[in-house]
């Protein structure tokens, strides 16, 4: 394009000019430099994506389990007991407030306290059944459930979110199953009301609620159940953000590495003598090794840290029931 362009042809002039090969020379360095970035980038994406899958893919998968399991268990208390209902009514204005952003104090629950949480709750219920209505609107043209914060898992979710309604959460499914007259719920008590049929159900939902892995559940661990699953939850995500910044260090830190290496492709192309540049340059280096010793011993050992934790996956205990 430079050198036999009609206009070069038609002055017969078709050599390569001084500016032509310079500027070949940096078209050529930009290129290998592109290459190097990207190889950065993707490096880091495949740091991250491995990073994740390996310490949490199992963490985040069991926690989700438990979240369904306890939205199916929310699920059929609603069927059998409708929300507000006399039983229940003031677990689902704790929930319900919750979801809606009201502060709930453990002692909300007498006559002359619960009033103001009554007002919210019936705030809260009014926008959840319009938010309902177009989710239910949304769901008959895309087939899913979207915008529907009454659903069992939206409500769930949102409710393992606050320590107070996780707790009313976990009253409330923990009432709805336990045998009248009884302190302890049992698995058979599950599949009598879920059914025969989903026997199986029944137990997974059961082994997560019995932590101790006893036989029975009594109010105080089904409520230390419910919350251990909310701060798991929040755990999680704490730990993938803290993840997350340990990532991002590491890009700037290979941002600095890939500038470097742009320099020298620079340099290495456009200056004759890189030979001689490149011997000054590691002279002047050497001669300021001691100063970032420390630094560079503890950036590699953060390095290596992270490559070790990208290859070996996390040591889970694994119990089994009988």
């Amino acid at each position: 394009m430079m050198t036999r362009n009609p206009t070069q042809r038609a002055d017969h002039n078709t050599l390569t000019q001084p500016w032509e090969s310079r500027l070949n020379k940096v078209l050529g360095a930009a290129v290998l430099s592109s290459l190097v970035y990207f190889v950065k980038c993707l490096l880091v994406q495949i740091i991250s994506v491995r990073y994740h899958q390996v310490q949490f893919a199992l963490r985040i998968k069991t926690n989700k389990e438990k979240i369904r399991m306890l939205a199916e268990l929310y699920r059929i208390s609603r069927d059998i007991f409708p929300s507000y209902c006399p039983e229940f009514a003031e677990e689902d204005y704790v929930l319900h407030t919750s979801i809606a952003g009201g502060f709930i104090t453990p002692g909300h629950r007498r006559s002359g306290s619960a009033t103001p949480m009554r007002v919210l709750g019936q705030v809260a219920r009014v926008g959840d059944n319009l938010t309902s209505a177009l989710g239910n609107v949304a769901k008959e043209i895309t087939g899913r459930d979207v915008l529907n914060p009454n659903s069992a898992y939206s409500i769930v979710v949102d409710a393992l979110g606050r320590k107070a309604s996780s707790e009313a959460l976990a009253r409330r499914i923990w009432m709805s199953f336990v045998e009248e007259g009884k302190d302890s719920l049992y698995v058979d008590d599950l599949i009598e009301v879920m059914g025969f049929e989903n026997r199986v159900v029944a137990r997974e939902a059961y082994a997560v609620v019995d932590e101790d892995d006893n036989g029975d559940v009594s109010l105080e661990e089904m409520v230390t159940s419910v919350v251990g699953i909310s701060r798991e939850s929040k755990s999680l995500a704490k730990s993938m953000g803290d993840i997350d910044s340990a990532i991002s260090s590491l890009d700037s830190l290979l941002a600095v590495v890939v500038f470097i290496v742009v320099v020298f492709i620079f340099v290495a192309l456009l200056n004759s003598s890189f030979t001689t540049t490149l011997a000054t340059a590691g002279t002047a280096l050497l001669s300021l090794s001691f100063v970032f010793a420390m630094t560079a011993q503890e950036i590699l050992g953060s390095c290596i840290f992270i490559f070790v934790k990208v290859t070996k996956p996390p040591i889970l205990l694994k119990y089994t029931r009988d």
